[in-house]
């Protein structure tokens, strides 16, 4: 990603968790951040946006962990994954879905100016091995057992990410190499 900036949207539940590593970042100038979710619903609508290179994630967040928003990122242009939590006891579980970096709160600069150098050297051939790695974990049978049960199903309703209660959806079904899902006599495209 060398010669451009790297595009950066941040997920924390905290406003002052991301105002804090927003600052962070803007003290890099080969970053740019191009927004900041508070949920991992709005999180999953901002990257399909913004298509950034990363994606900070928190592993706690209302609807959707960090973990759950990863799992669900697009397949293609897929961005760099960095967690950001308070909680060490997921640094496996993120490495093992080929997270490129795991920052522990409260972030500290010389290891967020790590995390820069490793996203700044990452080269598109890089990322693109660092996404099918990551398909591969999220398919592995260790991980699906340690996933939280699927309760909510994301859903695409204009520019936005909705999440359906699972429990309220009546039926799933393919048109046109399309997922859809029905719900209350609506039809939604399923990621």
């Amino acid at each position: 990603m060398s010669g451009r900036k790297v595009r950066v949207v941040i997920a924390d539940d905290e406003p002052r968790a991301r105002q804090f590593l927003e600052k962070l970042l803007a003290e890099h100038e080969a970053v740019e951040v191009v927004g900041a979710a508070r949920s991992g619903a709005e999180a999953l609508t901002l990257v399909q946006r913004e298509r950034p290179d990363v994606v900070f994630l928190d592993i706690h967040m209302p609807d959707l962990s960090g973990l759950e928003v990863a799992r669900h990122l697009e397949h293609e242009d897929r961005p760099l994954v960095v967690f950001v939590t308070a909680y060490d006891r997921y640094a496996i579980e993120a490495f093992e879905v080929a997270a490129l970096d795991y920052l522990l709160k409260p972030i500290r600069r010389e290891r967020l100016a790590e995390a820069v150098r490793r996203m700044c050297a990452e080269t598109d051939t890089e990322r693109a091995e660092r996404g099918r790695a990551l398909d591969r974990a999220l398919d592995a049978p260790e991980i699906q057992e340690r996933m939280p049960e699927l309760r909510r199903l994301p859903v695409r309703h204009r520019r936005e990410v909705r999440l359906l209660e699972l429990d309220d959806v009546p039926l799933v079904f393919s048109r046109d190499r399309l997922v859809l899902a029905r719900h209350e006599g609506h039809e939604y495209l399923v990621d």
